[in-house]
């Protein structure tokens, strides 16, 4: 059901996972309503698109705490899950068999820093970050700030990193032409770059039932 599940499948953060999904802005409102951020993780969670390991670290700041955090998150997922498992054509696809949404948290890293210095807490998060082959930073947080989280995860990470929003570019071609020139300035090339447009996506979702019928 997920618009982005293609750009952050993969979660479990396991030893040896190659791939890690940097998620920025988890406590926000996108991340954690119906169809948001979460609920799409779990999904592609769920669907077992995880197997070969991608390791999901959350970058919060004080006051937010990680009680809160697993507190917001299990009040998003619960409810989806108890849909889910009432549904004669779902079923869980995890190599385990277990679909429950605390399997999905208790392999979330979470990096929480005191202030707003984005390179002090990208190189704070580095070591947990050192044997991924690729970073995709999913940036959940006003566009304003794109430009400088992703300079601040190129310098500490370096050239592993991909980026990937879904806010609203403005509106006009250049309000959209300078949020995407702050991504060039950071020093992110568009072959790493993955936009999908957060309005659009929505109405997808929410019509997704519709266009399900279409298709069968």
């Amino acid at each position: 059901m997920f618009r982005n599940s293609a750009l952050v499948a993969g979660s479990l953060a396991v030893a040896d996972a190659k791939q890690a999904l940097v998620f920025i802005g988890a406590t926000g409102d996108n991340a954690l309503r119906e169809n948001g951020v979460w609920q799409g993780l779990f999904e592609a969670f769920a669907g077992g698109e995880f197997e070969d390991g991608v390791g999901i670290h959350v970058a919060m700041n004080t006051p937010h705490t990680e009680a809160e955090l697993k507190s917001d998150v299990m009040e998003t997922l619960a409810p989806l899950y108890a849909d889910l498992q009432k549904n004669a054509g779902w079923s869980c696809n995890t190599a385990d068999g277990d679909c429950s949404p605390e399997k999905l948290y208790s392999n979330v890293q979470v990096d929480i820093h005191a202030g707003r210095d984005s390179c002090a807490q990208t190189d704070h998060m580095s070591p947990s970050l050192a044997d991924y082959e690729k970073i995709t930073m999913y940036l959940s947080i006003p566009p304003k700030y794109f430009g400088n989280w992703v300079e601040c995860g190129i310098k500490s990470w370096g050239d592993r990193v991909h980026a990937a929003a879904e806010k609203p570019f403005g509106v006009s071609t250049e309000e959209a032409t300078q949020l995407h020139q702050t991504f060039a300035d950071g020093g992110l090339t568009d072959d790493k770059l993955h936009l999908v447009d957060h309005w659009l996506s929505f109405f997808m979702n929410k019509n997704l039932p519709v266009f399900r019928k279409l298709v069968e």
